[in-house]
């Protein structure tokens, strides 16, 4: 008799440790979530550049915290202001992005990327530091995490060819105080296991062979860049000069009212000039 109390004693107590552990966990994700909310208001209400930079040390610290911690659930990056996270269908990659805003218009990106390896069997985590002003001729460059072209990703696109996994990314990026510019980008691994951006699988609308696609316009125009899933084609807006006396000032290109697109084939995006994007067919020019 005194085995059997001693073993429902035993139980009991592991029991309620366990769970003394669990609620300790959850009440850490959720300080953890708290102070990521009150450090981007923070950033949001100063309007200094160095205060903006410390404070931006402080989540970005916070959140390889979460992120390299295997128990934090999905829910602790839910609902943070300015935090943007996206997901693979696959579930491999998982690619948190924010950015900073400075006084005199000028954008930094910030963003970590989580990984699956499935020859590692475990996750590896990649901090993305913008070097974009150090980069000469982006659309030609391949880049690192380390020497990353920043912008605010809102779209991935996932391609395999010849057994190889390629992770698209559309992005935004505030260029300066006068132009905008929006992103497609190409995220893949390295034989050597090394996380890669760019790569020669793009074809301008010239078919000049290019490793990132970059578009620039006016800050005060918007500009349409999605992937359509039941089309398969990145479809957007074809940018024109608001006077033919502007051509190449992008300052003053916008949207002029027709619509371009990429068809991935052979392991390339092949690009389609004038589409109805209702029907992404190619317009058939008129009989003479």
């Amino acid at each position: 008799m005194p085995n059997i109390s001693y073993k429902i004693f035993f139980t009991i107590g592991y029991i309620f440790l366990l769970s003394y552990s669990n609620a300790q966990d959850s009440d850490l994700w959720k300080e953890k979530k708290d102070s990521l909310i009150s450090f981007f208001n923070q950033i949001k209400n100063t309007n200094i550049d160095k205060k903006r930079l410390i404070i931006n040390n402080e989540i970005s610290d916070i959140l390889l915290s979460l992120i390299n911690d295997p128990q934090t659930p999905e829910i602790a990056y839910d609902s943070i202001p300015n935090l943007g996270k996206l997901i693979s269908s696959d579930k491999r990659i998982k690619i948190f992005n924010w950015n900073l805003v400075f006084d005199d218009g000028s954008f930094k990106y910030f963003g970590i990327v989580q990984y699956f390896s499935k020859n590692r069997k475990k996750y590896q985590v990649f901090v993305l530091n913008d070097r974009k002003k150090d980069i000469n001729e982006p659309e030609h460059a391949t880049l690192s995490n380390e020497t990353w072209y920043g912008a605010l990703y809102y779209q991935i696109i996932e391609k395999s060819y010849w057994g190889k996994k390629y992770y698209f990314l559309l992005g935004w990026d505030g260029f300066d105080d006068l132009r905008n510019r929006k992103i497609i980008d190409v995220f893949y691994f390295s034989g050597s296991g090394n996380p890669k951006f760019g790569a020669p699988v793009f074809y301008n609308e010239n078919k000049q062979e290019q490793r990132r696609i970059i578009f620039e316009f006016a800050n005060r125009s918007s500009m349409a860049l999605s992937f359509d899933i039941k089309k398969d084609l990145i479809i957007f807006d074809h940018l024109s000069p608001s006077n033919t006396s502007l051509k190449g000032l992008f300052q003053y290109y916008g949207p002029d009212g027709s619509y371009d697109a990429l068809k991935f084939k052979k392991g390339k995006w092949h690009y389609i000039i004038d589409i109805d994007a209702r029907n992404p067919k190619p317009l058939k020019k008129p009989k003479k």
